[in-house]
């Protein structure tokens, strides 16, 4: 049997699991009540950019940017400076109309694959249903940009 980790690393980018890495220290070094008005952008060329949702915020996170930095490399996040730009918080999912399709036979096959390396049957059947949930709206052909 296979390990969930060693699953999940053969099935998602590294940009995505570097980019996971990121917003959990930056969640961790601002806070909760910062980090529930913020979400990380990206980490590119030494600058993090976080959007702000509430436009007030802009301006009092920026006096706390060292702060932030000292925090985030304590943690090993690798970072210059720090962007804060304000961007209107997305909607709630149950707002956003995503349209879904027919999982295929082979993204089933794909799906149950997976799901058939982990030993315990309550993770087993939790990482089943999210890869079917994940092939009613994705296909296994879709080219992701991580």
């Amino acid at each position: 049997m296979k390990r969930l980790s060693e699953i999940l690393s053969a099935t998602v980018s590294r940009e995505m699991r570097d980019y996971a890495r990121v917003a959990r220290a930056w969640e961790t070094s601002c806070g909760e009540v910062i980090a529930r008005m913020t979400t990380v952008q990206k980490l590119k060329a030494g600058v993090l950019e976080i959007a702000v949702h509430d436009s007030n915020w802009v301006t009092e996170l920026n006096f706390l940017k060292g702060e932030f930095l000292q925090r985030l490399r304590e943690k090993g996040i690798q970072t210059d400076s720090i962007r804060f730009f304000y961007k209107q918080k997305p909607a709630p999912e149950a707002y956003i109309h995503i349209p879904k399709k027919e999982m295929s036979p082979r993204e089933k096959q794909y799906a149950d694959a997976l799901a058939d390396g982990i030993e315990k049957e309550e993770l087993r059947e939790a990482f089943r249903r999210a890869m079917y949930s994940y092939f009613t709206v994705y296909s296994l052909d879709d080219k992701h940009n991580y």
